[in-house]
């Protein structure tokens, strides 16, 4: 089979036709207007004045408030520590209105911005700082208190943002308050699609983290498909509730929930998306359930993306004022809603439009996305290719698979990664010929166009939406003097999804317990990457035929254990 289209999605095809909204450009991998870089969406976001920007609890800014405290840092980092088109620049700081700011400054200058996983153990962050080649990082308080608990070193001056003076190296670091405190006019470096627009991390195969460095055309591409995504899920709305085309209004002008940190592309893209549309973004500072219905019904949120998990909680949380009863549009990104939980909704929700969208780091998140109809009929499906990108399957030797068949999922399009950043080897073998990228997904696309994911080349779980890989956790605990074997699988959890956990077998004489090894996870890995189910096996683990570690029938075995 060859390249897959969207021409199956009669949705897309309206919204693309000649003078539409989301016309393609001639070569159909693009848009035929919008913006090409960081810079032009930007300069959109200065359009928005003094409409509300962000909402942080009881903080609420305006884009012209932001835009010029991010002007200010701009000029700070300029002129104090030499930031400057195509260099790179660390941004640890938690879900917060200065973790914006500090995006825009770095971004304004034509930088590359770094997003630190904010969620990591002190040696994560130390990786993710000494292994990137910055020389300047924006990191708060918390942050700099683990790296310098461990006695970690630090590598980088630092813009550190709410500490105290004591917090700063003298003559070396300088204080966020102090940085913009007096607004500027923010006026962005004109920059080159092709240029680097950020590095996000994805967790690594081999143990480590590898940085994603998406493009300046990857970024302000994926704005785009965001938008076509929502005025499709607008027009499926209107359809499945007979309503005229447009009568429902536009939800994409509605605040829009972060409810994952920034530093993912589940808040890097919805942030891109309101700066480019003006429309607020509303911050969580952490879950919890009964606020965020609060919020929904006091601001007015129609559509929500977020992790299967806090769905589940939604629906079991106190809702007096009907919040959940106004929402238009319901999808999961991270991983697939569970049947059982699509019936809840759909049961509280009868009007609802439920959706799934694939995708991944390298993708800027877009490959295919399954709503509406398609969604309920089609529950084990991703959905149809989204338009502008493609997608081929290929066997083992390379070749494009029958249609029907299984093959590993590859991708072209603008929104695709240039690489992993300062890693040639790991970027030469994630690509084939012609800018393919290979996803290690295994997949199944049927005759209507859509795709099935069957299967992951890469030893992957997915819990409460975060990704763990097992190979890292692995590294971890084999680094310990008592594992002698150890495999990472996961499990089924109503909640998360699947939920991770370890089965060791231990070295002769040694003694552990299931404690010990989650404290010693937890203090080299983040939180979310701790095993919540520990076996120890009294025999060596079982291999297969080649000599490897036999993982199938490690998890069967812990199935059967349950």
């Amino acid at each position: 089979m060859g390249p897959a289209t969207t021409s199956h999605d009669g949705f897309a095809a309206a919204l693309m036709r000649e003078g539409a909204p989301f016309a393609p450009a001639s070569d159909g991998r693009r848009f035929a207007t919008g913006p090409r870089t960081l810079a032009d969406l930007l300069a959109k976001a200065a359009t928005h004045g003094n409409a509300v920007m962000t909402i942080d609890g009881d903080r609420r800014h305006s884009f012209a408030a932001v835009l010029g405290q991010a002007a200010a840092l701009a000029q700070t980092l300029s002129r104090e520590f030499g930031v400057s088109r195509g260099e790179r620049a660390a941004l640890a700081v938690g879900n917060s209105v200065e973790w914006m700011v500090g995006f825009i400054a770095i971004a304004a200058l034509g930088a590359v911005p770094i997003l630190v996983n904010t969620r990591s153990a002190p040696d994560e962050l130390r990786h993710a700082l000494g292994s990137t080649g910055v020389a300047t990082a924006i990191i708060d308080a918390e942050r700099l208190a683990l790296l310098r608990s461990a006695g970690s070193d630090l590598p980088c001056r630092l813009v550190v943002v709410t500490g105290n003076r004591g917090d700063l190296r003298p003559a070396l670091d300088v204080a966020f308050g102090e940085a913009v405190a007096t607004p500027a006019l923010l006026q962005p470096v004109a920059m080159a699609p092709g240029d680097g627009g950020a590095v996000l991390f994805t967790s690594g195969t081999t143990g480590r983290p590898k940085g994603a460095l998406l493009s300046q055309r990857a970024l302000a591409h994926g704005v785009m498909l965001g938008n076509l995504l929502g005025a499709m899920n607008d027009a499926a709305f209107e359809s499945d509730n007979g309503l005229a085309p447009g009568a429902a209004g536009s939800s994409i002008r509605s605040p829009t929930i972060i409810g994952g940190p920034l530093f993912h592309l589940g808040g890097v893209n919805p942030f891109l998306r309101c700066l480019y549309n003006g429309t607020p973004t509303i911050l969580l500072r952490k879950w919890d359930a009964g606020s965020v219905l609060a919020l929904i019904a006091r601001e007015g949120v129609r559509r929500i993306a977020m992790v299967p998990t806090m769905y589940w909680d939604l629906l079991r949380a106190p809702d007096p004022a009907g919040a959940l009863g106004t929402i238009r549009f319901i999808s999961s990104g991270a991983a697939p809603i569970l049947p059982g939980l699509v019936a809840e909704l759909r049961q509280r929700i009868p009007q609802l439009l439920l959706g799934n969208t694939y995708g991944s780091t390298e993708t800027s998140g877009y490959v295919a996305s399954s709503y509406g109809r398609d969604f309920l009929d089609h529950p084990t499906s991703c959905g149809h290719v989204l338009p502008t990108v493609e997608v081929r399957l290929i066997g083992d030797d390379g070749a494009d698979v029958a249609e029907g068949a299984p093959g590993e999922i590859c991708v072209r399009s603008a929104a695709v990664m240039d690489g992993y950043l300062d890693d040639p080897a790991a970027t030469a073998d994630a690509f084939i010929d012609g800018g393919w990228f290979r996803t290690g997904d295994v997949g199944v696309m049927n005759a209507a166009g859509l795709l099935h994911i069957v299967d992951r080349k890469k030893n992957m779980i997915i819990s409460g939406g975060e990704n763990i890989y097992c190979a890292e956790v692995e590294r971890v605990l084999s680094e310990h003097d008592a594992v002698h074997e150890v495999v990472a699988f996961g499990l089924p959890d109503p909640r998360l999804g699947e939920r991770l956990a370890v089965t060791l077998f231990l070295a002769p004489g040694a003694d552990l317990d299931a404690a010990a090894v989650k404290a010693y996870v937890a203090g080299r890995l983040a939180i979310y990457k701790v095993p919540r189910d520990v076996i120890f096996a009294a025999q060596p683990l079982p291999r297969t035929a080649s000599g490897k570690l036999d993982r199938t029938a490690v998890a069967r075995d812990a199935q059967t254990r349950r």
